[in-house]
């Protein structure tokens, strides 16, 4: 077991978990590393990686917990986990669940995967998808464009207008099917 110097005796005492956490120094790797993962791959859905961090020790942990808790856990700055709690409330993908000691907010992951993926759809990819559908409408307005090494297929900028209508309606039917009840995201069976 690592051990401390002790400036009084010249001895070492055992590391404890509290001093060992405090240093930095994790006894849990593999939540590390899972979260990790979890903030690699949500980066590549448009969030940012301590968004992931943070979700998956909210989401597994057996009790809420707060803010200086996070930063203890992802040794990051608690501005860092402040800004970035903001985000994940403001995408109900996290929650408030009530105050602890000092009256420290406590938060916990939203349970409802289904609702978290339709808001976020609601809230980002389809105003996302609302303003490329805007910006092909001005581009087809103007006509053809043709320019020194710049001429561009009419036909094409019909199929990708085509293309974001198609993908607008698929975002619609998503988001309104999970509000009229239907489970987009039914429960894996066992083993899977």
């Amino acid at each position: 077991m690592e051990q401390q110097n002790n400036s009084n005796s010249g001895s070492r005492l055992p590391l404890t978990p509290e001093l060992s956490f405090r240093r930095g120094l994790s006894e849990h790797p593999e939540l590390e590393e899972l979260s990790e993962q979890v903030g690699g791959f949500i980066e590549h859905w448009g969030f940012k990686k301590i968004h992931g961090k943070i979700w998956t020790h909210l989401y597994l942990s057996k009790s809420p917990l707060d803010a200086t808790s996070l930063v203890k856990r992802l040794k990051v700055s608690k501005a860092l986990v402040s800004f970035s709690i903001h985000d994940l409330l403001d995408y109900d993908v996290i929650r408030e669940v009530g105050r602890g000691r000092g009256r420290m907010v406590l938060y916990e992951a939203n349970p409802d995967v289904t609702a978290v993926i339709v808001n976020v759809l609601k809230k980002r990819e389809l105003k996302m998808l609302s303003d490329v559908s805007l910006a092909c409408g001005s581009l087809k307005a103007k006509g053809p464009l043709s320019q020194p090494g710049i001429v561009l297929d009419s036909e094409k900028i019909e199929l990708l207008s085509e293309f974001i209508i198609k993908g607008q309606m698929t975002l619609q039917w998503l988001i309104a099917s999970s509000q009229s009840g239907i489970n987009l995201f039914p429960k894996m069976p066992e083993g899977n």
